[in-house]
């Protein structure tokens, strides 16, 4: 045994079970340890997908949602499309409403949206989240300020009506069946 210098291997003849030196256990129980911790088969976790959305509170009722792949999830059969964008006011979602993504975009918009906190994540078809949750904030402009805009763009669009009809009917334009050639 001169290639394993610093070795001991004796057998017990009984149980027929190797008898190793202190040195070799320490060695194979850290061998053991690293690769238990690195070769360990983890499930998928709940990172699939990284979303992102308004940091501000939204004010018009209406936001986007980006999802962009984890890089521990690049190589996922996963797809965005199969995944649904699910909406609830409380983080537990409990009451939940689903947006479905179309096609390959990475980009959702969600509207129609009232008053309120809203938590927002990725789930697969059997429910499994698969990204973080991010909360949204909406505060609708009241609804004075919206008024007040409107009826502001209706004086507007009137003033420019008239003054359109005023040159229409000041300079009527003559139409003749004759054309000048000079």
């Amino acid at each position: 045994m001169q290639g394993l210098v610093g070795l001991k291997v004796t057998f017990n003849w009984e149980g027929f079970v190797p008898k190793v030196t202190r040195s070799l256990r320490r060695y194979c129980s850290l061998i053991t340890a690293f690769s238990a911790v690195f070769f360990t088969a983890t499930p998928v976790s709940a990172q699939d997908y990284q979303l992102s959305g308004p940091n501000a509170p939204v004010r018009a009722g209406y936001f986007v949602v980006e999802a962009s792949q984890s890089q521990s999830a690049a190589t996922a059969d996963l797809q965005l499309r199969d995944l649904q964008l699910q909406q609830s006011v409380s983080e537990s979602f409990d009451d939940a409403k689903y947006y479905h993504f179309f096609g390959d975009f990475s980009e959702l918009t969600v509207t129609g949206v009232p008053s309120g906190n809203y938590f927002l994540r990725l789930v697969d078809s059997a429910g499994s989240p698969r990204s973080n949750i991010i909360e949204v904030r909406v505060d609708h402009y009241p609804l004075w300020q919206a008024l007040t805009l409107f009826f502001i763009g209706l004086i507007l669009f009137v003033i420019l009506l008239i003054t359109q009809l005023y040159f229409f009917i000041r300079n009527p334009i003559q139409i003749t069946n004759e054309v000048k050639h000079e």
